[in-house]
């Protein structure tokens, strides 16, 4: 056969590379030299897992045979094919944790919830509030908590007279709140919402 030489390897040349190699080279016991070209090792491969049905072990016997080492398939990582949350999944996920943000907040920020800065905003808490990880366990005690506040300030200050608009902010165990974007960001309850989400999902800003 044309490219086989005395010592009984394979050597493809030229532009015959790929018509050259077939299957019957290896069911043959043929041994064949798959390093010397690029073009000739991509077919030697293929074929080479075609023959011994591509089982995922390091080993097969065709490499035992010719001392060739199987490169396995690459598997695609499983975790690309998870799908993401739905914004109603998401929703479902949230916890009710209005108790534990205002025993923190006694802590690290005690003028937060008090009655007068409140009303003179005319603030409001969404009940839903989210964890990396869930709120299942104990561990909540211990993890920031994302929630979103609605403001329409009536009273004083550079926002008097703004209309009512939502801010997405986060607590952390020690009580300090911070915003998360602007004060104010959003229009919609939704739209806030999904920045938590994004959060979670690790594609959004902490």
């Amino acid at each position: 056969m044309k490219g086989f030489k005395k010592d009984g390897k394979f050597r493809p040349t030229g532009n015959k590379t790929k018509s050259s190699l077939k299957k019957s080279d290896i069911r043959n016991k043929k041994t064949v030299d798959i390093h010397n070209t690029p073009n000739a090792k991509a077919k030697m491969l293929k074929i080479h897992n075609s023959v011994h049905g591509k089982k995922g072990s390091k080993t097969c016997s065709f490499c035992q045979m010719y001392g060739t080492e199987y490169v396995p398939p690459t598997r695609k990582d499983e975790s690309l094919d998870e799908p993401k949350m739905t914004f109603g999944e998401f929703l479902k996920s949230g916890s009710y944790l209005e108790d534990e943000i205002r025993q923190r907040a006694e802590k690290g920020s005690p003028y937060f919830f008090n009655a007068d800065t409140m009303r003179g905003f005319s603030s409001r808490i969404s009940e839903l509030m989210w964890q990396k990880g869930g709120s299942h366990d104990a561990s909540y005690k211990t993890k920031d908590i994302y929630f979103v506040t609605s403001e329409e300030n009536k009273a004083f200050g550079e926002f008097r007279g703004t209309p009512r608009a939502y801010t997405v902010r986060v607590i952390d165990v020690d009580g300090d709140i911070d915003e998360i974007g602007k004060f104010q960001e959003h229009e919609k309850l939704n739209d806030a919402r999904h920045v938590i989400k994004d959060i979670l999902a690790g594609d959004g800003e902490d």
